[in-house]
This record gives C-alpha cells, structure tokens and sequence, in this order.
C-alpha cells in the first residue's frame, strides 16, 4: 500500500510511502517499509537524508514493534474493544464515572437491555478516543456478539439518556469516506462534495448517508477529525488503484478471488464490471479509458492471477481503481433507520424538513400482498379474516427484520420494505413463499409478493420519511399486477448477484412480461407458488 503525496511548494516536489506485507514459509508475516523523496533543492536534499536516516528507522521500528505486541497480546485476551496499539486504555474521572453511572441507571429505567446497556457503558469508558468518536451500530452488534435488533434498541435509548450523540456521515461512493458529517437530517443537502476525491454526489439516504454515534461530550472528549484519508483502513473493499497518465498504459498483476468487481474513477463516465470465476473465463483483459456513451460494461475473468492492461486515451490524467462490489452490511443507513419503530418513537423531529425531496440512487423494494384478500373476507367473515391479516402483516415484519430491512408502511393488508442489498429482499422473498406453503392456515389466502429495484425519492410525510416515484409506484403495483408467487422485475434478476443466488437456492423462475405504471412490456421473472397454495377461482 503506497500513499504519494505531491507538493506545490516546499522543499520536496513529491514524497512516497509503500509498505509491503508478505507471508513467509515460518507463517509469520514480513513488513517492509520503503520512503521515496524527490527533494526540489539542495536544503530539501539535505532534509531528506536526516528525516530519513537512522531517526526514521527508529521511529518506525518503535511503532511497528508497538503494534507487533498489541496484536501477540490480543490474541491471547478478549475483550470488549480491542487493545489500541498506540494509546493506552482510557480511564474517567471521578465525576464522569458518577454521571456515566446515572446515565446508565436511567438507560436500563427506560427499558433497555440491561447487559447491552452495561457493555455500552464499558466501551465508553475505556475505548480508546478514536473508537467512541464515531461507534457504528450494527458492526458494534457484530463485535459484541449481540442479536442486531437489541444493540439498536439500546443504542437509540442511550442517544435519549444522555450516553451517545447522534449523527449523520454522508459516505462518499467513490472512496467510501465520510464526506460531511450532519447532526441532524433536516440539515442535509441534495449533493455533498468530497474534498479526497474532488467528486459532487447525491446524499442518498439509501446508500450514502450513515447513522453513527459518538461518546457523549460530557463523558468523553474524543477528535472527530480524520488522519490519513489514504489509509487501506478506509478503504478494505479497494483491490488495486492505479494513476495514469495521457496515452499512457500499464499492466499490472492482480490475483482477484472469485466475486464480482468493478473498475471505475471519479473522473470517468464508464464503469467496468468484472466477474471472476472459477473457470471457462481469460486471465488477460484490455481497458481502455475513453469518452464513451455505454455507462458500464462487463467482462468475465479467471480466478487466480489476472493481467490487467489499462490504457488512458484522454488528455487528462486517470485515477482509477478495481474495488470489490461486497456490500456493507454493518451499514445503518437513514432510510433504514427512520423506519425503525424505536427510532421514530424517539426521536419524531428527525425527519427530512417538510416538501423536501432528497434521491434513494438505487433503492430495492419488497412488496408483500393478500392477492385473494376479498375472497378471505367472504369465506372467513370479517373478525378470523382481520385475524389472519394481522398474523401475516407480523410474519412479514418479522422475515424483513431478519434480512435486514424495514417495513416503510402498511396499507390495508399490503406492507412495503425496503432493502439496502437487494440480494437481501429476494433472500426474504423467498423466505416469505415458503413459510406461507408451509403454514396450513395461510392456505386460505394468496401471498403476492413483489421485489423491485431503481430510483425513487424521500421524503417526510405523516413525520416519517417514505418513498415517491416511478419505482415505488411500480413496487407497490407489482404484487397485485403479477398475481400470486414471488415476482422480481428485471432490475434485480439481471444482477450477477441475485442470478447466483437463485442458483444456489435451487430456484427457478419463468420470464413473462406484464404492465407496469409508466412501463409497459415490463420483463418479470416469476416464481409460482407450490401448487397446493393455488386457490380455485383465482386468477394466477
């Protein structure tokens, strides 16, 4: 990993940084550690050689030896945070113990789970200052090793009694850094610029705006600010990035796991889609950076080590990067948050301000409907009917939950969700068709559900936000349109992704076109229900 830093003054014209990590036949694992400077006069020359002499090798090795015996230590103690290689562990004063204790007893008096609680307030405690300056939820939930659905129960308590703030980051999709911080949506703007890429994107509240938290200033003063944006740290989904001059080409040698990549640049209007898989593909592939009207095209790969020639026909010098389309999913973003119950009951001011419309870039919906519900109604009569309605509309909350999304609203017998990773909501889907064929007393109705995928806005309306648009209108109309079974419009079964998961489930869906509001001749992939579940009389 190398960081090249380029001055316009001063007494170097360039300075660089690579670190090397290679694995040896011991299994132990060797760090080199390469400094490049190209001085721009003789004093610079001069610096060079001091700051880079026998002080430099010392510095660094008192570090990485730092490091080495943090990492022995920690394997062999767990704890709630891991041990922080630089500082040691924090301690409070007298007084911001006794109010982190009044804070704690008034957290577990509001309903919270009581060992959550306790292990939260352990963490601010003693975490070191850049851990409790910005506390993701659902990656705490996966450290402590806690069901998702108590740490953000407890975590929104915790904002309300005084233990955490809680803010907004708007990540950059380029680089996946926060951008800009908000403590508050209503002060969110429509685009946000990110000074490390030079790049304008949409603050989607889908994708790119995140809900953290950070130790309360009365019992923590932590820097919130960012040091070396050019850190892997920020970066674990990046695979290579590489800089290319006018009319310049490289090659350069990867070795890509089996999975699915993209090559991009915030510079260019073309993305490159890669597939690596295990065989039947070529290890070499041509990319040529060029002014083009296809917005992505994709390219298969063999697993292994690849060569990748990349050549830059601009006049303009390219960034470019290979990243890994791994979606994050310790990421609570504000759509999926504001359409949590506890976060709506709590805090019912944060809300987009009132007429304004921001964009979900891509957003995928599941819609879940009683196709037969008229027909239920007839024969059950109103109060079993309403009964069985009410246990669908929980068994549906409950399988959103459990793929990690969040039911919008429910109208009448309908509920709408929505998803971050779309591979999530067919997961779902499915899980909804078959817990209806397997439950004898939903035989009685039809389950029709929907998943789609695209644009839509957000905006507040009732004091929740809520999704406008084509793609909500069509997500809503799906089920009803489709009739009973799993439909996915074509948006989300032409995805890599969702293609080999419906291979690995053993599912298989037949193509029918239907109509849509505002698109006609929609291509639909439709997954019948189990023949038992059919119901006489009703159009399927």
């Amino acid at each position: 990993m190398s960081v090249l830093r380029e001055f316009s003054s001063g007494p170097f014209q360039w300075f660089m940084s690579t670190v090397e990590l290679s694995r040896l036949a011991s299994g132990e694992t060797e760090l080199r550690h390469r400094v490049a400077i190209l001085p721009r006069s003789g004093i610079g020359r001069l610096i060079a050689r001091i700051e880079t002499g026998a002080k430099c090798r010392r510095a660094l090795d008192k570090v990485y030896s730092r490091i080495d015996r943090t990492l022995s230590e920690q394997q062999r103690v767990t704890s709630l945070t891991q041990a922080d290689a630089f500082e040691k562990p924090h301690r409070l004063s007298r007084t911001r113990n006794d109010l982190l204790q009044s804070r704690l007893d008034e957290l577990k008096r509001s309903g919270a789970d009581a060992d959550t609680a306790e292990r939260l307030a352990e963490l601010i405690a003693t975490a070191p200052d850049q851990t409790v300056a910005k506390i993701r939820p659902i990656a705490l939930a996966e450290q402590l090793a806690i069901d998702e659905s108590v740490v953000l129960d407890t975590c929104l308590r915790a904002v309300k009694q005084g233990l955490f703030v809680m803010e907004w980051d708007i990540l950059c999709p380029t680089c996946r850094v926060s951008a800009d911080t908000q403590d508050s949506l209503k002060k969110l703007a429509a685009h946000t610029h990110c000074e490390a890429c030079d790049y304008d994107f949409q603050s989607s509240l889908a994708s790119a705006v995140e809900l953290v938290l950070r130790a309360h200033p009365d019992l923590r003063d932590c820097e919130t600010g960012k040091y070396c944006i050019g850190g892997p740290y920020h970066a674990p989904h990046v695979a290579a990035q590489l800089r290319l001059e006018p009319d310049e080409r490289i090659e350069v040698e990867l070795a890509l796991a089996p999975g699915n990549y993209l090559l991009r640049g915030p510079s260019l209007t073309q993305t490159f889609g890669l597939r690596v898989q295990e065989s039947g593909a070529p290890s070499q592939q041509l990319f040529v950076l060029q002014a083009s009207t296809d917005s992505k095209r994709d390219y298969t790969l063999r697993a292994g080590k690849q060569l990748l020639s990349i050549e830059n026909q601009f006049a303009t010098q390219q960034i470019v990067r290979i990243e890994r389309t791994i979606p994050r999913d310790d990421v609570l973003t504000a759509a999926r948050a504001s359409a949590l119950p506890r976060f709506r009951e709590l805090f019912p001011g944060e809300v987009l301000d009132s007429g304004r419309l921001v964009s979900a870039d891509q957003v995928t919906l599941l819609t879940a409907a009683i196709a037969s519900i008229d027909d239920l109604y007839a024969e059950l009569g109103d109060a079993p009917a309403f009964a069985l309605v009410e246990q669908h509309l929980a068994d549906v909350e409950r399988i959103v939950h459990q793929h990690r999304g969040e039911v919008v609203k429910v109208i009448g017998e309908t509920s709408l969700a929505s998803f971050d990773d779309a591979r999530q909501a067919v997961r779902a889907a499915i899980a909804l068709r078959k817990l209806h064929a397997a439950d004898d007393s939903q035989n009685l109705f039809d389950l029709a559900v929907g998943v789609h995928r695209g644009p839509a806005l957000v905006t507040t309306a009732n004091n929740r936000l809520d999704y406008f648009g084509v793609t909500a209108r069509q997500a809503t109309a799906l089920p009803t349109i489709s009739g009973p079974g799993v439909t996915l419009t074509e948006a989300v079964f032409a995805e890599t992704e969702i293609a080999q998961l419906l291979d690995d489930l053993g599912e298989r869906g037949e193509l029918e076109t239907i109509q849509l509001p505002g698109k006609s001749n929609q291509l639909v992939q439709r997954f019948q229900p189990p023949a038992a579940t059919l119901r006489t009389g009703v159009t399927t």
